[in-house]
């Protein structure tokens, strides 16, 4: 068993090889992918990059071989490395492919966006919040309503502990651009000092903003953000659909421990399978079309 990504004794044109290690050639396509992710690769510098790439590269062949040798591919937490450094890498191609097609959005998306959200930049604040999380689920909603609009945080902890119920706490300062559309939504219209309740199936969270920044951010620089935001959004959106429609019209079976969960088979409607929530920031900075972000959510 060869590792995936090593190289090859295969024939190629004598212009790609750029070098031999005991045999096994290194061409001048391996070089060039390792440069392109490089940051701050100049015309001036890029001649000692590329050497130093291949420096690089001849050392981990040679490590490659001595570890074929010794069999060290054959074992079996390596082997397990292996497949999911494949499985990420089809993932991501796979991922790729579905969202390359995408339109990029319209001039009149994005003025929507920009007139429909002032939270994020005209508006745009710097929270300090407190949260408390309780699950849904056999949790009191009409009393901790009552308890959490009625009294300070601590108060609230204490109370909720002695109610055995379980909760999580946190306190973070983010910015606007840093939380969900969803959430900031309800947390934007709040002042200073105001402890809100926010209930969804699957938690009730207290949010009690400490404290707020104004930090808006212009117009141009709002316009620029904005086409990239909208695009990783649609992206978001193409690949989930994609995943519900495998997933639906896949055969499904747990075993073993994870036995109780429901059956997935070809026959199940998509509402009864929902795919796997994939995770892309909120963030309008860096928001360009991101694969990565899709997968970090499967």
């Amino acid at each position: 068993m060869s590792v995936f990504w090593g190289c090859s004794k295969s024939d190629k044109p004598a212009t790609q090889i750029v070098a031999k290690v005991n045999g096994d050639e290194i061409t001048v396509h391996q070089v060039n992918n390792a440069v392109s992710k490089i940051p701050n690769v100049t015309p001036e510098n890029v001649n000692a990059v590329r050497k130093e790439v291949l420096d690089k590269l001849i050392n981990q062949q040679l490590a490659v071989q001595q570890a074929e040798k010794n069999k060290i591919d054959r074992s079996p937490e390596v082997m397990m490395m292996m497949d999911a450094a494949k499985r990420e890498i089809l993932t991501k191609a796979y991922l790729s492919q579905v969202v390359s097609n995408l339109p990029q959005p319209s001039e009149k998306e994005v003025a929507k966006f920009y007139d429909e959200h002032p939270e994020l930049f005209a508006q745009r604040r710097i929270y300090k919040l407190q949260e408390i999380v309780i699950p849904t689920k056999d949790a009191p909603v009409s009393e901790i309503r009552q308890v959490a609009t009625s009294k300070p945080m601590d108060d609230v902890v204490a109370w909720l502990k002695s109610k055995s119920l379980h909760f999580n706490t946190s306190g973070a300062t983010r910015a606007a651009e840093q939380i969900s559309l969803p959430l900031l939504s309800q947390i934007a219209p709040m002042k200073d000092g105001e402890t809100k309740l926010i209930e969804s199936p699957e938690a009730i969270t207290v949010v009690h903003l400490v404290s707020s920044e104004v930090a808006p951010v212009d117009k141009e620089t709002a316009m620029q953000r904005i086409p990239r935001f909208l695009a990783n959004e649609e992206a978001k959106t193409a690949i989930n659909q994609d995943l519900q429609r495998l997933k639906s019209s896949a055969k499904i079976v747990y075993l073993n421990e994870f036995k109780d969960m429901p059956q997935q088979t070809a026959d199940s409607s998509a509402a009864e399978s929902s795919p796997p929530a994939v995770k892309t920031t909120d963030k309008t900075e860096d928001a360009s079309i991101n694969v990565e972000k899709g997968i970090s959510g499967l």
